[in-house]
């Protein structure tokens, strides 16, 4: 297919789970406490990194119930690729970077939740009136499982 990211993109298998408390482990997240959630993708093809073009990056996070609560959109980071640089994660320095801040109480107590996340670019190249074109590529994560507590 077109759209296959595999040759073009190289993406970890699952989202990273940024919890600064940690407890006691990054995937038991407690209802107060906000998080970071990151993809990591490196652009591996000579065709995308020969686009004179920027490439804008879009990331929806998302987060599944488990159980009887309701999907959750958990927010959306946009960013922009760096000449040079092909590796984006969390530790990016900003406009560049894949975290999004997720806080604490947007997700229910006492519930299990598959996260998700989708990345989609747009080639912006310069120039008035220049639309956005959507760049035949994009890559789904597997998901990860995450508890969130009430204590």
């Amino acid at each position: 297919m077109p759209s296959e990211p595999s040759a073009d993109l190289k993406i970890v298998e699952r989202l990273q789970v940024l919890d600064p408390k940690g407890v006691p482990s990054n995937l038991i997240i407690r209802h107060g406490d906000p998080f970071q959630l990151a993809i990591e993708f490196d652009i591996t093809s000579p065709t995308v990194r020969a686009v004179l073009c920027a490439l804008e990056f879009e990331i929806k996070y998302t987060a599944e119930s488990l159980g009887p609560n309701p999907e959750v959109d958990l927010g959306t980071v946009r960013g922009n690729t760096v000449a040079g640089q092909y590796k984006y994660d969390a530790t990016t320095p900003a406009g560049a970077t894949t975290a999004l801040d997720v806080p604490s109480g947007a997700l229910s107590p006492d519930t299990i939740y598959k996260l998700g996340a989708v990345l989609t670019f747009n080639v912006r190249c310069p120039g008035a009136g220049t639309p956005v074109n959507r760049f035949p590529l994009f890559a789904f994560t597997d998901s990860t499982n995450i508890l969130v507590t009430s204590t």
